[in-house]
């Protein structure tokens, strides 16, 4: 029960990253031992520095703005180099999921904030602001080695497959999510919208039928879920001609319960092909996310079946029983 618990978890958790990041922890303490020191005794610190060379500080602040800029420079082309080449060999699109990292992005302006902040300090008055001076430029060095030491770790995970999986299927529940803020608004704006039933006690479905309206219309709306869903059926395809089956596992299952969700948020909206109206001829627009992971599908049990390759079919046949299984009860 203790190992259950979410305040044990959230305390091995912190627990467990206190310990991966020694470094930047030491650097913090450092600083925060450093900013301490120089609030306390920033009198007597005014009037060493005041008694140095005037031009002192100015270079001080210029050095270690001009040494950021270099480091950022280095650091992005050496990680954007060993992102490549984990991209051309092992994972196709970590480039792409790289330069879409929110965390990535982040660290890379604030270490272009530290740059620019030293820069400018240069601009103060030696003898007016001498102690500011002094901690503007510490402060900006040792907090950019921080911010590197985790833009490392970041990279590192990045370049684990299991994690770009696990980022573009994020990206997936963030679009399900919005979708269905928009589907919730677009029954809310219209609440003369209801549905019917008819003298033989039938349901008219005048909801779903004008949703699916909406999203044969503006097919804009799944526009990004689909992208998410053919960046996992790239990985999908890659790994199983590489044999890698739980990596396999990972990626389908990952499209598997995006494709769940949509499901679940479509409903009675969602407009699918079925044998009676191919056989009768009826001409409809069947949902193009819900086809093309099909289509997917269908072709990796194809191969998987010509090749002989027993792990590969039960992954694919486990996975797409699983998501018929769970869409039964969605309409």
């Amino acid at each position: 029960m203790r190992l259950a618990s979410k305040r044990y978890q959230r305390v091995y958790m912190i627990y467990w990253k206190a310990k991966t990041h020694l470094w930047s922890i030491g650097i913090g303490i450092l600083l925060a031992a450093a900013l301490a020191n120089t609030l306390t005794f920033h009198r007597s610190l005014g009037r060493y520095l005041r008694g140095l060379d005037p031009s002192l500080l100015s270079q001080m602040c210029v050095g270690v703005g001009a040494a950021l800029i270099g480091l950022i420079a280095v650091v992005f082309t050496l990680s954007l180099f060993v992102i490549q080449q984990i991209s051309d060999r092992s994972v196709p699109g970590i480039l792409r999921e790289y330069a879409a990292d929110s965390a990535i992005r982040a660290i890379y302006a604030a270490l272009s904030i530290l740059a620019v902040g030293c820069l400018l300090g240069a601009l103060l008055l030696p003898s007016d602001h001498p102690v500011l001076m002094f901690a503007t430029a510490i402060f900006c060095a040792a907090l950019s080695l921080v911010l590197l030491s985790t833009l490392f770790v970041r990279v590192a995970y990045l370049s684990d497959p299991a994690t770009i999986v696990l980022h573009i299927w994020h990206s997936g529940m963030r679009e399900v999510k919005r979708l269905k803020v928009v589907q919730d608004e677009f029954v809310r704006l219209n609440p003369q919208l209801k549905n019917e039933t008819d003298p033989l006690g039938r349901i008219i479905d005048n909801v779903g039928s004008t949703t699916a309206a909406m999203y044969n219309r503006a097919p804009v709306l799944t526009k990004r879920l689909g992208t998410s869903l053919d960046h996992l059926h790239a990985l999908m395809r890659h790994f199983s001609a590489e044999q890698q089956y739980s990596l396999l596992d990972e990626a389908s299952g990952a499209a598997v319960d995006l494709l769940r969700k949509y499901i679940e948020l479509r409903g009675s909206s969602l407009t699918m092909a079925n044998s009676v109206s191919a056989m009768m001829g009826l001409e409809s627009r069947w949902d193009g996310v819900i086809v093309a992971s099909i289509e997917t599908f269908a072709s990796l049990m194809r191969i998987a079946v010509e090749s002989g390759d027993t792990q590969r079919a039960q992954i694919i046949a486990r996975l797409t029983g699983k998501l018929a299984y769970q869409s039964v009860n969605c309409r």
